[in-house]
């Protein structure tokens, strides 16, 4: 389960920006309704390019209902806004825009299977003891121990919480776990909190009518104006001017 699909008439444009390695694994579909079901279970991450054509939005979500494990990355012209509401509420797993972010893509593809390859290493290692996980550091038979942390931050977002609190449920201290999770994950945990609750802001200035402040608050933030700042950070513009974007 390791082949990484692309789909879309632009998609034969991505070569040039990928590694070697991640060209060998990568396969074309015409369309996902009509691909082969066998073909389909051997993805671990499909790549959908929607510049300069319209997007058959059913037949996406039709895909992602049918295959949620399956992580998707969305290539976007860089001006087109209109497939953010959708892709938020499918759970893409992030949005490119086009061709400015051609540069990044093979990044995120090697993210999804570092992660995907975590997952696949079985959940019992999750509660291994404080010690062996010192004493197996630098082995496999640790991997994927700081992915009780995330559905932690996932059930707690909203409340304080401290890098002390993920270590603790994960059975290490927070100088093992931080350094762990950065290995794993590529952000540090307090990285991933602020990403990971800016993401639920989002779906919160789309799907409800509650006031920014409001939700700078529901979503975990002790500030306005820090939730607004790193907003516009992580997103590119104020939580105001999104939601006018995708309304």
């Amino acid at each position: 389960m390791d082949k990484i699909a692309f789909i879309g008439k632009n998609s034969i444009n991505y070569r040039d920006h990928l590694s070697h390695e991640i060209i060998k694994k990568a396969i074309n579909i015409h369309s996902i309704e009509k691909a082969n079901p066998h073909l389909l279970a051997d993805i671990s991450v499909l790549v959908f390019f929607t510049e300069n054509e319209n997007i058959d939005h059913c037949e996406l979500q039709k895909f992602k209902e049918n295959n949620p494990q399956i992580p998707i990355i969305l290539c976007v012209d860089e001006n087109d806004n209109s497939c953010l509401r959708w892709a938020i509420r499918l759970r893409v797993w992030d949005v490119l825009f086009l061709p400015n972010e051609y540069s990044i893509l093979n990044e995120k593809i090697q993210c999804i299977q570092r992660i995907r390859n975590l997952e696949y290493s079985g959940a019992r290692r999750l509660y291994m003891p404080v010690k062996n996980c010192i004493d197996n550091e630098n082995k496999a038979s640790f991997e994927g121990i700081t992915k009780k942390a995330m559905e932690f931050i996932a059930e707690n977002y909203s409340r304080k919480i401290r890098v002390a609190d993920m270590a603790a449920v994960c059975c290490l201290t927070t100088e093992q776990f931080a350094r762990l999770f950065k290995k794993e994950y590529k952000y540090t945990p307090r990285e991933y909190l602020k990403r990971f609750r800016i993401m639920m802001a989002k779906e919160m200035l789309i799907d409800t009518n509650t006031t920014v402040e409001c939700i700078a608050f529901n979503v975990g933030f002790e500030t306005v104006s820090l939730f607004n700042r790193l907003f516009k950070e992580i997103v590119g513009v104020p939580p105001s001017e999104f939601r006018r974007k995708v309304a």
